[in-house]
């Protein structure tokens, strides 16, 4: 119904946000990682490369379990009792990416906001070779890097709501 389809559909634009955030994060790691002198990155980030890896992989994680999930709602969101045993089979896993995100996140949060203007001017950056940095002006690096710690928030409201209707459609009618 309705519900179903808003539902699917905030799951694609979701999924779409996570997508485009992985690929500035991935991007950015790169250019932290790099040798190249003219990168300017601070050296605060070049010693925490492998943390913010670290993070980038628990990021990564989170956008294929959302990959996964989104592709199992839509094909049941029409067929109450799979799209209860989605939901149950999922939470677990949902769950603990998630709660892995946020911890890895957590470590490096202080680190991030202390280079705000680095990743401002990143993406800003005219001399930016990265095509992916540069087509997203519009996106703030730790906006991005925050978007599961807040969706999972209201990710909830329509888990659940999700949950009850289908154990409803799911309930045998008695005769």
């Amino acid at each position: 119904g309705q519900k179903g389809n808003e539902f699917v559909a905030n799951e694609k634009k979701y999924l779409l946000q996570l997508i485009n955030g992985r690929e500035l994060f991935n991007d950015i790691c790169k250019v932290i990682a790099s040798d190249r002198e003219d990168s300017n990155v601070p050296d605060a980030l070049k010693k925490k490369h492998e943390l913010i890896q670290e993070v980038f992989d628990a990021f990564n994680e989170v956008c294929k379990f959302q990959e996964k999930f989104a592709t199992e709602i839509e094909r049941t969101i029409d067929q109450p009792a799979d799209l209860l045993k989605v939901f149950e089979s999922y939470a677990c896993a949902m769950k603990f990416k998630y709660s892995n995100y946020i911890r890895v996140h957590h470590k490096i949060h202080p680190l991030l906001n202390d280079n705000v203007q680095f990743f401002k001017s990143l993406q800003l950056s005219s001399s930016s070779t990265s095509p992916v940095i540069m087509g997203h002006n519009s996106l703030s690096f730790l906006d991005e890097l925050n978007r599961p710690s807040r969706w999972i928030g209201t990710y909830g409201l329509f888990f659940a709501d999700f949950v009850k209707i289908s154990h409803k459609l799911h309930r045998p009618r008695s005769t």
